[in-house]
C-alpha cells in the first residue's frame, strides 16, 4: 500500500481514491476524450482507440507504463481505484527494472527536490512553465502558472502538450479539471516520476491538463 503517514500529498491521494471510485461517480462532465494514437485496453480488455469517445461525460483514468512508452499498449480504466493500484504496481516494477539496468557509474535517481517543466507544444516547444517539487510540487490550478509578460502572457491551463518530469515522487497524476478535482469527475493520466514526455498527443492528452498531484509509494 501507499504509505499514508510520511507525506501529506500521499494522504491527499488516498483521500481522493476513497472519495471517488470514479467509474460510478454519477457526474456529468461535458468533456470528451481525445483518441490515443496507439493500441489501448479499457479495463484490461482490448479495445479500439475510438472507443474512448463512448465515454462522454464519464472520466477515464490512463496509466502510462513501459508498454505505453514503447507505443505497444496503453492501459485505460473506468475506475480510479483500479487505475491507482495498477499504477502503483506497474510503475514500481518499471522503476526497479530501470534502476537495476543502470551501470554503477550512473548517477543515482533524484532524492531531493525536483521539478516538472510543462511545455505548450510537443517536443518541448512553445511556452514553458516550471514547477519545483519543493513543498510537494502539487499544483491545483494551471491557470495560476504563467509564461510570458503583459499582453502575450499565457497560463498553462489546457495548453500543455509535452513535459519533462524529474521529481523524487514515484508518480505524477495529471487531471483534466482544476483543483485535482477527482471527486467531481476529473479524468486522469499517470506517469512515473522520472518521465520524458515528448508528445501527449499519443496518449490523447494534449491541451487537456489543468492540475497535477505528486504521490509517493510506501
Amino acid at each position: 500500500m501507499i504509505n499514508a503517514n510520511t507525506n501529506p500529498v500521499t494522504n491527499a491521494m488516498n483521500m481522493l481514491a476513497t472519495q471517488a471510485n470514479s467509474g460510478d461517480c454519477g457526474c456529468a462532465s461535458p468533456r470528451t476524450h481525445k483518441v490515443p494514437r496507439m493500441p489501448i485496453m479499457i479495463d484490461q480488455a482490448k479495445a479500439d482507440p475510438l472507443d474512448v469517445r463512448a465515454f462522454v461525460g464519464r472520466p477515464l483514468h490512463t496509466v502510462v507504463d513501459a508498454d505505453a512508452l514503447d507505443r505497444k499498449m496503453l492501459q485505460i480504466f473506468t475506475n480510479n481505484e483500479t487505475a491507482r493500484q495498477y499504477a502503483q504496481s506497474s510503475l514500481a516494477a518499471t522503476k526497479r527494472r530501470r534502476h537495476a539496468a543502470q551501470p554503477a557509474s550512473t548517477p543515482q535517481p533524484l532524492t531531493e527536490w525536483g521539478y516538472i517543466d510543462l511545455f505548450e507544444h510537443i517536443d518541448f516547444g512553445g511556452c514553458e512553465w516550471h514547477v519545483v517539487e519543493q513543498n510537494n510540487g502539487t499544483v491545483g490550478r494551471y491557470s495560476d502558472l504563467w509564461c510570458g509578460i503583459l499582453w502575450w502572457a499565457k497560463n498553462a491551463d489546457n495548453r500543455v502538450s509535452s513535459a519533462d518530469v524529474n521529481v523524487s515522487a514515484d508518480a505524477v497524476t495529471f487531471f483534466d479539471l482544476p483543483g485535482i478535482d477527482l471527486p467531481n469527475g476529473s479524468a486522469t493520466i499517470t506517469f512515473a516520476g522520472d518521465s520524458w514526455i515528448t508528445n501527449l498527443v499519443e496518449f490523447g492528452w494534449n491541451d487537456r491538463i489543468s492540475s497535477h498531484l505528486l504521490w509517493y509509494f510506501g
